[in-house]
Order: C-alpha cells, then sequence, then structure tokens
C-alpha cells in the first residue's frame, strides 16, 4: 500500500505534467518547433506543432536541413491521432490532450485521501463521538 507522502508526491508530479502538456498544447497551436537530423539516406524528424507531438521518418534525405527549429504560423490544430503512411516515409501525431486527458485521470485516481473529520476513525471515517473504548468499532483500529 502506497503512503500518504507518496501519493500526494504521485498526485502533484502528475497535475504539474499534464498542466505542462495543456501549456505546450495552447503554444504549439500557434508555434511549431521540430529537430531534424539526417541519417544516412533517411531523415527523422520530432516535433510539437498544431497541439500535437510529430514523430516521422523519411527516405528523402537532404531536401530538409538537419537542425532545430521554431517557427509562428497561423493555428490549424489537430484533434485526432493521425497516422500518415507512404511508400517512402511515415509520420505519427498524437494530439496533446490525449495525454493530458490520461495524466488528470491518473492524477485524479491517485488523488491523497482527505484528512478525516475530528471525532472521525483515520482508517474508515466512522464517527467515533461518545464512544468510550479506544477502538473504533467498525475497522477495529485503536485510536489513543
Amino acid at each position: 500500500m502506497i503512503n500518504h507522502r507518496t501519493k500526494t508526491w504521485m498526485f502533484r508530479t502528475t497535475l504539474f505534467a499534464s498542466l505542462i502538456l495543456l501549456a505546450l498544447a495552447i503554444i504549439t497551436g500557434w508555434y511549431t518547433a521540430a529537430r531534424v537530423q539526417s541519417m544516412g539516406s533517411r531523415t527523422a524528424v520530432v516535433g510539437l506543432g498544431n497541439g500535437s507531438f510529430v514523430v516521422g521518418l523519411s527516405d528523402h534525405a537532404g531536401i530538409v536541413p538537419s537542425g532545430s527549429w521554431i517557427q509562428k504560423f497561423d493555428p490549424h490544430w489537430r484533434w485526432w491521432w493521425s497516422t500518415v503512411r507512404t511508400p517512402s516515409s511515415y509520420q505519427h501525431m498524437i494530439p496533446l490532450w490525449m495525454p493530458t486527458l490520461l495524466l488528470l485521470a491518473l492524477a485524479w485516481w491517485i488523488r491523497p485521501p482527505r484528512k478525516p473529520a475530528p471525532n472521525h476513525c483515520p482508517a474508515c471515517g466512522y464517527d467515533l463521538a461518545e464512544l468510550e473504548s479506544n477502538a473504533c468499532p467498525e475497522c477495529g483500529v485503536s485510536h489513543a
């Protein structure tokens, strides 16, 4: 079982990562950034643009020079996963809202438990007001 401190750390980390992805999705609606690398007779592309993460590989080496670049363009959002395949290349585009939504769902699932109300059992939440014993009648945990 995961303790409270670890759950809190995991919750905050996934929430922060989802906010970063959301910001990237918004920013890449107007700006695009990519890294192009020639590898012999092939060219690989990894980038962010149109609100998506893009990965591609092409047999057309030398058409686009190797290096990194950032440019501004009119937004043309990609809302769905797409794969483009030709005989000499392929490209996958993953909209950034998809991993953002997955991270938010994960953050909700691992959220740390709330602190129990006063006079309630911290293990099960049973109301311990006016009880004479130190043990919870619901779950059996002793409270001193």
